[in-house]
């Protein structure tokens, strides 16, 4: 290359770094507006975490990072006080929204259909389609409003 196309051009890496940027911005944009998270909205939201454990039927455990658990499980049902329905929380599978909440072990692991409970310590939930979570690829999530 003679010194007058050199000069025009620069460095090598000048310009790959103006060929990155060119490629890299509009894409960066155009994601940047177009991303959608993924996650429910309200004031706590956390991934319920697997690996679930089967305890019956349709009913799965989850657990919550210990970050969360405190803030959660200060909002769950008594389990010693029959038909406790203090909680608050939501279960979603992905962005659709499982329940009745509030329900019976024998319920959750019989039925299923989205069924959950939130007591101290753990989350019993049910796939809305009768799928074993710990394979299935959604994403669960506990909300609370």
């Amino acid at each position: 290359m003679n010194r007058i196309g050199h000069r025009m051009l620069g460095s090598p890496v000048k310009t790959a770094i103006l060929l990155i940027a060119i490629v890299y911005l509009p894409i960066a944009l155009y994601f940047e507006r177009s991303f959608v998270d993924p996650r429910p909205k309200g004031r706590v939201v956390a991934q319920i975490l697997g690996p679930y454990v089967h305890e019956a039927g349709h009913a799965f455990r989850g657990a919550v990072l210990p970050v969360y658990a405190a803030q959660i499980d200060d909002k769950a049902d008594n389990p010693t006080v029959e038909h406790d329905h203090s909680s608050s929380a939501e279960i979603y599978e992905d962005s659709h929204q499982l329940g009745p909440g509030h329900s019976t072990f024998e319920a959750i692991q019989s039925l299923g259909a989205g069924r959950f409970s939130h007591l101290p310590g753990k989350i019993i939930f049910s796939s809305s389609d009768a799928s074993d979570p710990n394979i299935s690829g959604h994403k669960y999530w506990i909300v609370l409003p």
